[in-house]
């Protein structure tokens, strides 16, 4: 047998599609037939997230027994007949790779050993790869965690549902559900987090749509900030989910120029970064580029119209929410915010527009449909974001160089998305 690898991993929400079957408990029965009717049917399933794996979800009380053979998929909510699509919230889990151990006993000790308990409420998963045994000691274990008390300054607090991840932290519930926690992970500059606070504080005073900041906090030795919890979905998950109902992306679009035009326009005390000195910190030395070119970059920036306005500084989708209560824009992630040229945060948009990639295993017919309507959703949002602000095209356009660097640099971007804009770059410092 081999080592088994146990640890506790976020998961986001996420959602399946496949087929279910209910039998009393004490006399299970049906289960082989489920699973040859969903090996049957699998190209039925459409938005597959993973081609290669499936998954076995299982749960039981006194009486009944329910096992379901599905799928990831991006969208539940077509799935086809006679089988059922359904969501499963954020939480955090225990995974474990058996390698041909007993996981469920390896599990109960890992619980017992960190005083963990297993979320009731929830489900459990094996998760398998097509063409493997489908046993136990051979899959991918995934168990729910209850929600885990911490103490924090003497002050017990509740530590909550995973909600979010990135690649500086993970965000948690906190207390009674109103609030939550952005855990920032070993490594990360104590000085950038503390600028996060005093930035998010600033904005917050000055009535901008942000989530208000309430502290800042330190738990088994990593930092972390208390913010408003904010309920809703980001741009990017509303794109995706506009995209596979193959609906147009204006409203949203709109929103994000609005939101932006009212952060440039406001003057906010205590924001003092300055925006061409963060950004040519932020590209840092990507691979991408040699010495000569990176050298190119920055003597681009230098020659770029400088501006005093305040500027959010990193308005990648995933830093809108859509707020669910009233379908208003809030801005989060204000770290890097400055003192600017506002162009530039309406250039990082516009660079995501015209240059995103969809993961590998979308569906064809949604590609297309995000070609199509690519270019419209590059007029929307800049067109309402020139009418409200007067900036022009040209403005914005010239500083693509520094905003495709600075995507470039973040080290998120499927590698091709990288290289293309790594080629708009070149051209334009040749240009």
């Amino acid at each position: 047998m081999g080592k088994a690898q146990i640890e506790v991993v976020p998961l986001k929400e996420r959602k399946y599609v496949g087929i279910a079957v209910t039998s009393p408990l004490k006399d299970v029965n049906g289960i082989g037939e489920a699973r040859q009717q969903f090996m049957d049917r699998i190209g039925e399933i459409q938005g597959k997230v993973d081609e290669t794996t499936y998954v076995c979800v299982h749960y039981a009380n006194e009486v009944l027994f329910t096992y379901l053979y599905c799928m990831e998929v991006m969208d539940h909510r077509s799935a086809p007949d006679g089988m059922i699509g359904f969501e499963v919230p954020a939480n955090r889990y225990v995974k474990v790779q058996a390698n041909g151990d007993e996981p469920y006993g390896l599990i109960e000790q890992f619980l017992r050993d960190n005083g963990m308990q297993s979320h009731a409420g929830s489900v459990s998963f094996e998760v398998f790869r097509f063409g493997q045994e489908e046993s136990k000691y051979q899959a991918e274990i995934l168990v729910p965690l209850a929600d885990k008390p911490i103490r924090d300054g003497g002050r017990q607090a509740m530590l909550g549902k995973w909600v979010a991840a990135g690649s500086c932290c993970e965000v948690h519930e906190w207390g009674e559900g109103n609030r939550v926690v952005k855990w920032f992970h070993p490594g990360i500059s104590l000085k950038g987090i503390q600028a996060e606070y005093n930035n998010s504080i600033a904005v917050w005073e000055g009535g901008l749509p942000a989530p208000r900041p309430y502290e800042m906090i330190t738990w088994e030795g990593r930092p972390g900030i208390v913010y408003e919890k904010v309920t809703g979905k980001t741009l990017v998950e509303q794109l995706f989910a506009n995209l596979y109902a193959f609906r147009e992306m204006g409203d949203e679009l709109r929103k994000c120029a609005r939101v932006l035009h009212e952060i440039h326009r406001t003057a906010v005390p205590g924001i003092v970064a300055d925006q061409k000195n963060q950004l040519k910190a932020i590209i840092g030395r990507p691979a991408e580029f040699t010495e000569e070119e990176l050298t190119g970059i920055h003597a681009y920036i230098d020659r770029l119209p400088a501006k005093r306005q305040l500027c959010h500084g990193d308005t990648n989708p995933g830093n809108l929410i859509i707020r669910d209560t009233d379908g208003k824009a809030i801005m989060i992630d204000w770290r890097h915010a400055s003192l600017g040229n506002p162009a530039a945060d309406v250039a990082e948009v516009c660079v995501m527009i015209e240059y995103a990639i969809l993961p590998p295993d979308t569906p064809a017919e949604v590609v297309q449909f995000f070609q199509a309507s690519r270019q419209a959703a590059y007029r929307v949002f800049l067109g309402e974001y020139c009418q409200l602000s007067g900036m022009t095209e040209e403005e914005i356009r010239a500083w693509y160089v520094p905003m495709a660097a600075r995507s470039s640099a973040s080290g998120a971007l499927p590698q091709e998305q990288v290289a293309n804009l790594a080629a708009m770059i070149r051209s334009r410092l040749a240009g």
